[in-house]
């Protein structure tokens, strides 16, 4: 299918139901490698324009292709092919990565590393934003991987071994809180890449915060982004004072012997 073809389809609903959907979010990434932004663009305005792109259902459908784009982006962030001040910008991350944020965790965590790569570029006031409308879209996705963390920790102290999970840890969610076979399919290939679990949020919220600029400028946060920091903090308060407490039982045991 050609990109004429492409951009005067006239069922936009049924056109991203069949395959011809996966070729444009091809097309788009094609684009992209070879820095044509301004086909790219028309692509991802396509792809908003359609219904389907805005249907709860179908953003899990997106999530191969958010991470890509995502990934992408970051790439020509690097190179400084691309702006976080540009219209593109604009179009791929405001509009249709904030859209898909919650198609699967690993989507979620590749538009966070996208944000550390500009952070320190944009209004203070729209990376709070970015922020904020993250952890709100993905809130529910959260909870549930969390509970679900909590069921599998408590099976394996059941069965006396964390061998099973140490290795791959708590499965992706993908929107609504199920576990995403793609996510857990590319889980070995990011261990490599970055060196740790999937279960990344925390640091890359810390980051962007502070490197974003973002740390004395809290009046600008979101309620969400307030809420999630401070209980960033007391987590940390709570795993220090687990650390404490562990070296002094070590120590004690140590003055006994």
């Amino acid at each position: 299918m050609s990109l004429m073809q492409i951009c005067t389809w006239d069922d936009t609903t049924a056109f991203f139901g069949d395959s011809a959907g996966l070729s444009l979010q091809a097309l788009v990434l094609d684009r992209l490698a070879n820095g044509d932004l301004l086909t790219a663009r028309t692509l991802l305005q396509l792809m908003l324009d359609s219904r389907h792109l805005h249907s709860t259902a179908a953003v899990p459908e997106y999530a191969p292709f958010a991470y890509s784009l995502a990934s992408s982006l970051q790439d020509l962030v690097k190179t400084r092919q691309l702006s976080a001040r540009s219209s593109f910008w604009g179009v791929a991350v405001g509009e249709v990565l904030l859209a898909l944020v919650d198609a699967d965790s690993q989507v979620h965590i590749e538009v966070l590393r996208l944000l550390l790569c500009v952070c320190k570029d944009v209004p203070p006031a729209t990376l709070a934003g970015y922020c904020g409308h993250m952890l709100r879209a993905t809130a529910a996705s959260r909870a549930r991987a969390s509970s679900q963390k909590k069921k599998f920790a408590s099976i394996t102290t059941q069965l006396g071994s964390h061998h099973a999970f140490g290795l791959h840890g708590v499965p992706g969610y993908i929107a609504g809180g199920a576990a995403s076979e793609w996510s857990d399919g590319f889980r070995t290939v990011r261990s490599l890449k970055y060196g740790g679990s999937s279960d990344g949020y925390s640091e890359l919220y810390r980051k962007v915060v502070v490197v974003g600029g973002l740390q004395d400028k809290q009046e600008l946060w979101p309620a969400e982004l307030q809420q999630y920091m401070q209980e960033l903090e007391e987590r940390r308060q709570q795993e220090d004072a687990a650390r404490q407490a562990q070296q002094q039982a070590a120590r004690e045991d140590g003055e006994q012997q």
